[in-house]
């Protein structure tokens, strides 16, 4: 029984070390920081949440500049669309006769297929009535 103990306690310190591993001790040259008092964290902690809001603040010069790039984006979108608009209209024509012959060759070529099905299709009918 207490071979038994011996073994699990083992083991359950082996299982720590595995688990939880132990840090490794510094090196001699180290210097731990200083902690700093309540105050100055606060200090910290303050100036960290000023220098936050202040990303949130928009400056006139900033306002100013984005509102260009907005009318700017703008006149080019709508400059875009409108030569979209006109090579449409110009290209219905041409698209329309493309998709034709485009649906024409593949009836040809669906056709085609049809009469070869039915060409193999009969010579083999024939061949099965020869060798009965």
């Amino acid at each position: 029984m207490k071979r038994v103990k011996d073994v699990l306690r083992n083991h359950v310190r082996e299982w720590k070390e595995i688990i939880l591993p132990s840090p490794l001790p510094n090196p001699p040259e180290y210097v731990p920081p200083k902690r700093k008092s309540l105050t100055a964290s606060f200090g910290d902690i303050r100036k960290g949440f000023s220098m936050y809001l202040d990303t949130w603040k928009t400056k006139p010069e900033d306002k100013a500049k984005e509102e260009a790039m907005m009318r700017e984006f703008v006149e080019e979108s709508n400059r875009a669309i409108e030569e979209a608009k006109g090579v449409s209209h110009k290209g219905k024509n041409i698209a329309s006769t493309l998709l034709k012959n485009q649906y024409a060759v593949r009836i040809k070529a669906y056709q085609m297929a049809i009469k070869e099905f039915i060409k193999g299709y009969k010579e083999g009918v024939q061949e099965g009535g020869q060798n009965p």
